[in-house]
């Protein structure tokens, strides 16, 4: 035949050989030669990233290239393009030489999840001076900030005491490099604020003494007794103010009087007791005598 398709796997010579009608041959050559087709590779840098990051895609071996998927790619075409996939995603390069031979190559971007980064404190409450235990999990290495009142600022559990109230940020980073955060408040409970100013009455014999006590403070208890420690006088609460706790006059003896005003502060986990010396001075009563001078008990009118 006149045309003939051929598909050698290598260089391949052919010969043809023509006849004419009067039986006379002739000779030709043809060559089909095989170009080899590329050997395309591909690389990431880097193969893997977290959530947010990106990879350099590279290819290698032929003279123009072509990327698919074009998923989070900033080109399609070029020896090397940009890759930020928000899931692991695989992509096809395809390579053409100056022959047109082409060649294919598969790379993967691999994204790796942020860990859950939880935190918790012990207690979540503290009073003025305390300190709470804050916990980190979920991931390898913690970081702390900020890093007032920390015992450290990296490790799963550190101490915080704080003088105000404070919200911690720890940085939980894991094996992969990727990182979360997580927050946790510390809340600070005022310890009391109580003063105590006792004034001393001087009262006389028989009559109810007091003692004045200035408080600073709500939800504190006021109890006076006597030096032996029995009541004489009911508890009081106070909102702040001037309070007044009446010594009953049973309890009172010619004399210094000495009293201990105990104030409690029954307060959200910051209780507190302090106490006073309340002296009440009792002047005794009089004792008045009557006479007649002279002694005589009738006289005559107009003496």
């Amino acid at each position: 035949t006149a045309a003939i398709t051929v598909s050698p796997t290598s260089t391949t010579t052919y010969t043809v050989t023509g006849t004419t009608g009067a039986g006379c041959t002739g000779t030709a050559t043809v060559t089909v030669t095989i170009n080899p087709l590329p050997n395309v590779t591909a690389a990431a840098s880097p193969a893997a990233y977290c959530p947010g990051g990106s990879s350099t895609l590279t290819a290698n071996g032929a003279a123009t290239y072509a990327w698919a998927p074009a998923t989070n790619l900033s080109a399609t075409t070029g020896a090397s393009v940009t890759a930020n996939p928000s899931a692991t995603l695989t992509y096809t390069v395809t390579g053409t030489n100056a022959n047109g031979c082409t060649g294919t190559a598969t790379v993967t971007v691999t994204v790796n999840p942020n860990p859950t980064v939880t935190v918790t404190a012990n207690p979540a409450a503290i009073c003025n001076g305390g300190s709470s235990t804050l916990t980190a999990s979920g991931a390898s290495t913690y970081a702390w900030a900020p890093a007032t009142g920390l015992s450290a600022t990296v490790g799963a559990t550190v101490t915080a005491s704080p003088a105000t109230a404070t919200t911690y940020t720890v940085t939980g980073t894991d094996a992969n490099g990727c990182s979360a955060t997580a927050t946790v408040s510390i809340t600070i409970n005022n310890s009391p604020n109580i003063t105590l100013s006792v004034n001393g009455s001087s009262v006389c014999e028989g009559v109810d003494g007091t003692v004045t006590l200035v408080a600073s403070e709500n939800g504190v208890t006021y109890q006076l007794v006597n030096a032996g420690g029995t009541n004489v006088g009911l508890p009081v609460s106070g909102n702040g103010g001037d309070i007044t706790l009446t010594i009953p006059a049973a309890n009172l003896s010619a004399g210094i009087n000495n009293f201990t005003v105990n104030a409690t502060y029954n307060g959200s986990l910051c209780a507190a007791t302090l106490s006073a010396t309340a002296t009440v001075t009792v002047t005794a009563q009089p004792v008045i005598a009557a006479n007649q001078v002279p002694a005589q008990t009738e006289v005559c009118d107009g003496q």
